[in-house]
């Protein structure tokens, strides 16, 4: 028997931008909408605007509001020098310190 609460990982792709983010956003609605916390691999994202830091804050806000835990995980430094740069806090996303 299969544990439905167990964290899902999504691994990002290396652009999360206004081009692909409708696409991303289908990918990643299952996972979210799951029993258990959600982990954004974001190892590989390496270009972001702000269409995607939108979805990964609506991602966010969702778990929030589901009680779900939200952990984000090797947040790359242009990534996050651009998400600080509009005025978002790394942490609303889910990233560590």
């Amino acid at each position: 028997m299969s544990d439905n609460t167990a964290n899902a990982t999504i691994k990002l792709p290396e652009q999360l931008t206004i081009a692909n983010v409708a696409e991303i956003k289908k990918q990643v609605e299952g996972p979210i909408q799951a029993e258990g916390g959600v982990t954004l691999d974001l190892s590989g994202l390496t270009s972001i605007d702000t269409a995607g830091v939108q979805l990964l804050l609506v991602m966010a806000q969702h778990c929030n509001s589901a009680g779900k835990a939200l952990t984000a995980n090797d947040l790359q430094p242009g990534v996050a020098d651009f998400i600080k740069g509009i005025g978002v806090e790394a942490s609303q996303l889910g990233c560590q310190s």
